[in-house]
């Protein structure tokens, strides 16, 4: 797999766990701050 093919997985896979519902364990503390 060539960088440029992994790095779109990995903002592919990023985008996917971003838009899922996660449990309030697994939130960084850093989005309370941000909101």
């Amino acid at each position: 797999m060539d960088p440029i093919e992994r790095a779109a997985q990995q903002q592919l896979a990023q985008y996917e766990q971003s838009i899922q519902p996660q449990p309030l364990t697994s939130i960084p503390h850093n989005i309370d701050h941000s909101a």
